[in-house]
């Protein structure tokens, strides 16, 4: 496991947490386009703050700190972005959520990339695709725009599977760099 993800371990797991709340919080809260705008922009925000403290906290582990920290820089100014962006209507609100999505799923791809052990970016994968499907499904329903996000409606539903799919990923994966950075469980202790 990277030392970069062994070190942000616990900013993995919170991010694991609020991507469920995200996904809860999207079946439970919104109330049409506006609703399901200002969720987006909560958890763009302190999902964006949450890599880029993670990111600046293991900088000093290895050159992947900084792929957490633009990822974070993502979230954080798309989720600061997109209000003035979407002033009264939608359009904008879904091509901010698509734009995050593929950006941030890429480079969650990228990462594992760079880590090149299968088993153990398993969950960033999963985590990655989770968020170009999230991003693909919001840009797809842009010209259908009318209910996409009221609930019981498409995008809300893409909205929770998103978070519940990542974030249960995202909290497999901050287990396994914390065990990581504990040393692997599957080594013996040396003896005393």
């Amino acid at each position: 496991m990277d030392r970069v993800f062994a070190t942000a371990s616990w900013a993995i797991v919170v991010r694991g947490l609020l991507t469920i709340g995200f996904g809860v919080a999207a079946l439970v809260v919104p109330r049409g386009l506006h609703g399901l705008a200002l969720l987006f922009v909560a958890y763009a925000v302190l999902n964006g703050l949450v890599l880029l403290v993670g990111g600046l906290w293991a900088s000093e582990s290895g050159p992947g700190w900084r792929l957490l920290v633009a990822e974070g820089l993502i979230g954080f100014l798309l989720g600061i972005f997109t209000p003035m962006w979407q002033g009264r209507s939608g359009p904008q609100l879904l091509a901010g959520i698509a734009v995050w999505g593929l950006a941030t799923g890429l480079l969650q791809l990228a990462q594992t990339r760079r880590l090149g052990e299968a088993r153990a970016s398993a969950g960033l994968v999963v985590a990655g695709l989770a968020a170009i499907g999230f991003g693909g499904a919001s840009a797809l329903l842009m010209p259908f725009l009318g209910d996409v996000a009221a609930p019981g409606q498409p995008l809300t539903f893409v909205a929770a599977a998103y978070g519940f799919v990542a974030g249960t990923a995202f909290l497999v994966f901050g287990a396994q760099a914390r065990a990581a950075s504990r040393g692997s469980p599957e080594e013996p202790s040396p003896d005393p």
